[in-house]
């Protein structure tokens, strides 16, 4: 990632004032990517969160309108995408064809094809849709929404968060975006329609958003007037009661007091109280000093290690029980795992597999596999004939793959 330096310490500033929404970065993002500058800055803001935090990089999408003849830059977005070397889907569709079909204008036909894709692939991904919108890009809108009709309610539009359509550009101030945008030299795609006054929101932004911001209008303070404080439980699809355990990416170097904005953001999160400033500065020394951390208070573990991010596990979670067969089905962290012959492996002490090149013990593989301590003993462990097949990881994350022992690979 190729930032300026003043740049870096924007996105940074940016990124500890809005702590509370790590969760949301934490997940996977599908950004809605144009190839216009608003979308390139975001994706340069996604690349820093992963670089700095360790959040999850965007899977891009982009959408070929068909409205011009812009087959070669279409090209150059391609290989562009290519390059980045991220997930990216890229779709073309010929938008006026299908607004002649369903009688709307392109702009709106193109609204809603782009939405219908990003919402099918979000679905299959499980992930967020995220856009580029700004606050003058809110201004905007509120005049086209008035223009039309609109009551009260155009000035509730573009949430920043709102089911899964996440708008990150809404936590900068538009002052930060364009300083930014002076600073970088990034590689931008100009969509010259954006310049044609037959579209509706080109005539607003040329014609009449310059008077209001020539007569001083904040567009910061204006949005906020009409937007409240977003916090994360506002995700349905973030919010789960009883979640297991969560993972967490500290920023180092980090202070006290940003150690404990984040973890009693995340604790909330849980449903669990603050922790106390006690505890936090304990964790906070094991971390300064690069060493294992498992702490606990009444209703948490806190639990790392060296390569590992800091994990936060409830003590009332379903990872902490142990697993347990009834009727050929084995139960455990709310997951189920049909069984044939094999049998729980309760005394785990010592206990070996055998690997394509000799025994291993399953502490090891635990361990290597950065299953925390505090889970390992209840990881189900399958064995037959007094021999352990099977250790069933995917059932802590589903991402993972079950360690097979090699005999029974073999006969699959």
């Amino acid at each position: 990632m190729n930032l300026s330096h003043y740049t870096q310490e924007i996105f940074f500033h940016i990124s500890q004032r809005n702590k509370n929404f790590f969760p949301i970065f934490q997940k996977q993002n599908l950004l809605a990517y144009s190839g216009g500058k608003d979308s390139t800055l975001l994706l340069h803001y996604y690349l820093f969160l992963n670089e700095r935090f360790g959040f999850p990089k965007p899977i891009l999408f982009h959408l070929q309108h068909c409205i011009r003849d812009n087959e070669e830059q279409e090209m150059e977005i391609y290989n562009y995408m290519k390059s980045l070397e991220l997930e990216f889907y890229f779709y073309k569709k010929n938008i006026p064809k299908i607004a002649k079909k369903l009688k709307k204008t392109s702009e709106e036909t193109g609204r809603f094809v782009r939405y219908a894709l990003l919402k099918k692939i979000s679905k299959i991904r499980n992930c967020l849709i995220s856009t580029a919108h700004h606050s003058l890009d809110y201004l905007e809108s509120v005049f086209i929404h008035l223009i039309r009709g609109g009551g009260k309610s155009c000035f509730s539009t573009l949430p920043v968060l709102h089911g899964n359509i996440f708008r990150p550009l809404l936590l900068f101030e538009y002052s930060e975006i364009q300083e930014i945008l002076k600073q970088e030299k990034w590689k931008i795609f100009e969509d010259e329609t954006n310049e044609n006054e037959i579209y509706l929101r080109n005539r607003i932004r040329k014609r009449i958003v310059p008077f209001f911001l020539k007569e001083g209008l904040n567009l910061g303070k204006f949005y906020r007037n009409f937007h409240e404080q977003v916090t994360i439980e506002n995700s349905k699809l973030l919010y789960k009661k009883n979640l297991s355990h969560i993972k967490i990416y500290l920023p180092n170097p980090i202070s006290i007091h940003e150690l404990k904005q984040i973890l009693d953001t995340y604790l909330k999160y849980l449903e669990l109280h603050p922790i106390t400033s006690k505890l936090a500065y304990e964790i906070f020394r094991q971390f300064q000093k690069n060493s294992v951390i498992q702490v606990e208070n009444k209703e948490a573990i806190f639990w790392k290690s060296l390569s590992s991010e800091l994990y936060i596990i409830p003590k009332k979670s379903k990872v902490l029980e142990k697993p347990k067969i009834l009727k050929n089905k084995l139960y455990w962290n709310d997951k189920t795992y049909e069984i044939q012959t094999e049998t729980l492996c309760e005394n785990r002490i010592g206990k070996k597999i055998l690997m394509k090149y000799g025994q291993k013990e399953i502490s090891e593989i635990l361990r290597e596999k950065g299953i925390p301590s505090p889970i390992r003993d209840c990881i189900p462990i399958l064995e037959k004939n007094n021999c352990v097949v099977k250790i069933l990881i995917s059932m802590w994350d589903d991402k993972m793959k079950d360690v097979l022992a090699y005999e029974k690979r073999n006969k699959n």
